[in-house]
């Protein structure tokens, strides 16, 4: 019985010598797009790109406190595409601009229209494919989100994007395990949608401590094949809003979509964790500096160097369209600068003031082994975000091990750096209860996509890995029995960029 985010974790956890078979279902595989056969449809207009700017320079802006106050279906359309867009295609498997493990794509996004100039009031779900929205329910919820949100005063919302999760699209390959690629994979498009806001100007409001069953009911998915993981608001122009009436179920051709094949097995494992999750658990006190808690600690610190400018090219839409996972890498070392290029644009991101009340990006500890990077002797060091500074643990050779840990991928073996997400879970337990895991995951996607894009503007690969054996990785980093590793990017010099 799952019962805690520890439970889930070590029940889906890999041991190298526990490995059951597992085969595709090829008749069964979940389609990849969503489809709602009713519901009037509004095809989005097409959105022109974004000034020339660099990710860097992006980063870099100060914080937006406040933004722009007015948005048009014309921004709305530019903002969906440049956080979640079909960028190529493989064989049958369209590729798009956040990263998903195996190319499952399980999330989708909804959106809340309070005051679009342009687009009636109503909830809507975004039709990647032909970039268009379909209305699910038409009128005004913003009073509805606000309290499912606990959000105590009332803010200025303009619209809301509600990211989701289709279990069967990672289990269909990955089983129980899946749970945790679900998350990622949100976080991944989270970091995007965070990326397009500061672009066009606009100032947002995360909510993670939400009200599951109220999301759920009000976008009329079926809760036990879908769930809603994340809510990002945009804020604008305070406007008068109706009071919510009733609002009743939508019918069963609604909740039907949440369906991906004729067949679909089920998981436990997912279930529990899942309903575990909808439990929100605010922390009496201040959050465990989770570095402290991993078992392991430097000696001593550096701080990480500040490298101006970010590469110029290419530019920001070209970093999210030609972002891929590359794995081939070679036997050359990152230099010193572009690691702390990468560092540096971390940095920005992980103290974005848009947080939540709580800081949930305080439930990781970022770590980095390095194989073969300049002027940096190999081994695992934790990297202190907040501060700038980085910490060498321990001086080791890899000599292949993290690849051995990463399930025998050997095309990693080259990689000069793995940039690695932990976290000590009973801490996770006793500050958020289960719902603690889904903090972390999303934080380590987030934080994962925007090193995705950071080695493609250096012209580096990026591969991030969450198949691991557990706990031979948590030996081999010196983790103690309650710390784990959630998430790992290998970066580095590959062969060849292919063009898009």
């Amino acid at each position: 019985m799952i019962k805690s985010a520890q439970d889930y974790h070590t029940a889906t956890s890999y041991h190298r010598h526990d490995m059951s078979g597992h085969f595709l279902d090829w008749s069964n595989q979940p389609q990849q797009f969503k489809d709602y056969p009713l519901g009037p449809k509004v095809i989005l207009p097409k959105a022109e790109p974004p000034a020339d700017k660099t990710l860097w320079s992006i980063w870099g802006q100060p914080p937006l406190l406040s933004g722009n106050t007015s948005l048009t279906v014309d921004k709305l359309s530019q903002l969906l595409g440049l956080g979640h867009t079909l960028t190529s295609r493989a064989g049958q498997t369209h590729l798009r601009s956040a990263a998903s493990a195996g190319a499952l794509y399980p999330n989708e996004i909804y959106v809340g229209v309070y005051h679009v100039s342009g687009l009636d009031e109503g909830i809507y779900h975004f039709d990647l494919r032909h970039h268009s929205l379909t209305c699910l329910r038409p009128g005004n919820f913003k009073g509805f989100v606000d309290r499912a949100s606990d959000i105590a005063d009332p803010a200025p919302l303009v619209a809301s994007l509600f990211i989701s999760g289709i279990f069967y699209r990672s289990a269909w390959k990955y089983r129980a395990r899946a749970y945790r690629y679900v998350l990622l994979d949100a976080g991944h498009i989270l970091s995007n949608f965070l990326l397009a806001t500061k672009v066009m100007g606009y100032a947002t409001l995360w909510q993670f401590a939400f009200n599951d069953e109220a999301f759920e009911h009000l976008l009329g998915i079926n809760p036990k094949k879908e769930g809603i993981v994340a809510c990002v608001h945009l804020l604008g122009q305070p406007n008068v809003h109706p009071e919510t009436k009733e609002i009743k179920p939508l019918g069963t051709s609604f909740t039907a979509a949440s369906q991906t094949a004729a067949v679909e097995n089920t998981y436990d494992e997912i279930r529990q964790i899942h309903t575990q999750c909808k439990t929100v658990i605010f922390p009496k006190a201040p959050l465990t500096d989770m570095a402290q808690r991993l078992g392991c600690q430097p000696p001593t610190w550096q701080p990480i160097q500040k490298i101006e400018p970010f590469p110029a090219y290419p530019n920001y839409l070209e970093c999210v369209l030609k972002r891929r996972s590359r794995r081939n890498f070679i036997p050359e070392p990152l230099s010193l600068i572009q690691l702390h290029q990468l560092l540096n644009l971390m940095g920005h991101h992980w103290r974005h003031p848009r947080q939540p009340p709580v800081n949930y990006r305080a439930c990781l500890t970022v770590g980095l082994w390095v194989n073969s990077v300049e002027t940096l002797d190999p081994g695992f060091y934790l990297i202190d975000l907040i501060k700038d500074r980085i910490g060498l643990v321990k001086t080791k050779r890899d000599q292949g091990k993290v690849a051995a840990f990463c399930l025998n991928q050997d095309c990693l073996k080259n990689g000069a750096a793995y940039i690695m997400f932990m976290t000590n879970m009973a801490d996770l337990d006793l500050f958020f209860g289960p719902r603690g895991y889904r903090y972390a995951m999303l934080a380590a996607g987030e934080i994962g996509q925007t090193l995705y894009l950071g080695a493609t503007a250096q012209g580096l690969g990026c591969c991030g890995i969450g198949a691991i054996y557990d706990e031979e990785a948590r030996r081999f980093l010196g983790l103690n029995i309650e710390s784990v590793l959630l998430y790992l990017l290998a970066v580095g010099p590959v062969k060849s960029l292919p063009s898009v």
